[in-house]
């Protein structure tokens, strides 16, 4: 696929395959525990780049970014000595996914996230019940922008 890209009816089955490709290289990086980051990482100088002048293809990005996996802690690796974090369960992943592709923005419940607006408003509630404030199961004359930016 090309870097600009966006997904559509037309190129969504090379998109997917593009997608599956990448993530079973992630997959297969959070499964290999033959180590938890590469040792020659640990107490070194950070060094920083120029300021690139162009733009970078998408396959050398992803290639650049798998390249770099063991400079990472991988938090799966039956040799990591910490807590396991949300990135080792099917639903941590699964939920972090559908983040990106749900976009939800808590900015405005009629155009950005009718669900996450939902989702918040329960965790409110819970919060609340939790520490004995009232709980109002009917949230109602939700906030709206009184303008909106139009093209």
């Amino acid at each position: 696929m090309k870097n600009n890209d966006l997904l559509s009816e037309g190129n969504k089955v090379e998109f997917e395959r593009d997608l599956n490709q990448f993530i079973r290289k992630l997959i297969d990086w959070k499964t290999d525990s033959s180590l938890v980051h590469r040792a020659d990482d640990l107490n070194t100088t950070i060094s920083t780049d120029a300021l690139p002048l162009g733009g970078q293809s998408l396959d050398d990005s992803i290639e650049e970014l798998v390249g770099s996996l063991d400079r990472n802690i991988n938090f799966s690796s039956k040799k990591f000595m910490g807590f396991p974090d949300c990135g080792n369960s099917l639903a941590g992943l699964a939920g972090a996914v559908a983040e990106v592709f749900l976009q939800q923005n808590l900015i405005n419940k009629d155009i950005c996230s009718p669900m996450g607006t939902e989702v918040e408003a329960d965790v409110l509630n819970w919060l609340r019940e939790l520490i004995g404030y009232a709980v109002n199961n009917k949230l109602l004359k939700l906030p709206t922008p009184k303008r909106t930016m139009k093209p």
